[in-house]
């Protein structure tokens, strides 16, 4: 996790009246630029910031972002998710999905062919 994500908080300002901090856990850079592209002001930090200092950005939202690997390894960032439940607004991407769940008590399993989230889209053909 160390490798794909911030390694010091970021703070990118889009000149809007929101404020969302993104606990990086490698975040790609079209989510980061949908998010700017709606006027939230976004501060990036890393996956393993203590609550304290996320909540020091008085955030209006918390998002998890998406990364590699097992949710289950990433115990800091569920532990913070875990503190923050019921104090903010608080959204998964991707792998954030299940650190959300997770956090909030959930369990996960690996499936056996890869991810298959109804969140994938579908064409008719």
């Amino acid at each position: 996790m160390d490798k794909v994500c911030v390694n010091r908080p970021r703070s990118i300002d889009a000149g809007g009246k929101y404020s969302a901090v993104m606990l990086d856990c490698g975040v790609e850079r079209s989510i980061i630029r949908q998010l700017k592209l709606r006027d939230v002001n976004l501060h990036l930090v890393p996956y393993n910031t203590p609550v304290g200092k996320v909540m020091q950005y008085d955030p209006d939202a918390i998002f998890i972002s998406n990364g590699p690997g097992d949710p289950a390894r990433v115990i800091s960032t569920i532990h913070t998710g875990k503190s923050l439940a019921g104090q903010v607004l608080m959204a998964g991407i991707c792998l954030g999905l299940p650190l959300v769940s997770l956090a909030l008590g959930g369990k996960t399993f690996k499936l056996r062919f890869g991810h298959r989230g109804s969140n994938q889209p579908v064409k008719d053909l």
